[in-house]
């Protein structure tokens, strides 16, 4: 073929991913990651949406069991709040605004050392969120609830205390988390 005859090349398409950065993407990357390095689309917007988009995943039995004890307790409270950071957003499972508070939870039904390696893991990355959102909002509390009924509490309180170093309060059951919220927060 001859340089007359070769087909010119398409226009570029902004809403299109093959203009920088997304040429180089070789995997299939989540929204909030496409809009999360997109220059284009302000922070904020992407925060709103972000909210807009867990505001819409169903809660699990346990985080239903904790709305209700904080609907109980008649606390306002915001599901899967989103906070920017840095580029990044924050996603906890609960934040009390008037308290400003957040809450995590996670629970495993595993048998013993399975369970327990999950639950040190998941508290490691949470104590990140804490650290994170503590750098953010200094003034913050942040407060665990980690039920794993085939562990030994005492076991898990001596594991988990060890990684979640940023966390102001402690639970293994919906009635500990209930007393630490009526504490303030801490424990």
């Amino acid at each position: 073929m001859t340089p007359k005859e070769q087909k010119p090349e398409p226009p570029l398409l902004l809403n299109s991913l093959n203009h920088a950065p997304f040429k180089k993407i070789t995997e299939i990357k989540h929204l909030w990651w496409l809009i999360a390095h997109n220059p284009t689309i302000p922070m904020n917007a992407s925060t709103k949406w972000m909210s807009r988009a867990h505001a819409l995943i169903p809660l699990t039995e346990q985080e239903g069991q904790v709305r209700d004890l904080l609907l109980e307790q008649r606390l306002t409270h915001l599901t899967h709040a989103v906070f920017p950071n840095g580029g990044r957003l924050i996603v906890v499972d609960f934040f009390l605004s008037d308290r400003r508070t957040v809450l995590e939870c996670w629970k495993t039904t595993g048998r013993r050392g399975v369970a327990l390696g999950w639950m040190e893991r998941n508290a490691a990355f949470i104590d990140v969120k804490f650290r994170r959102l503590k750098g953010l909002n200094p003034g913050i509390r942040c407060v665990a609830l980690a039920e794993a009924p085939c562990v030994e509490v005492a076991i898990l309180a001596r594991v988990l205390g060890e990684v979640l170093v940023h966390a102001d309060g402690l639970a293994f059951s919906i009635d500990g988390l209930g007393s630490i919220i009526k504490a303030g927060g801490a424990s």
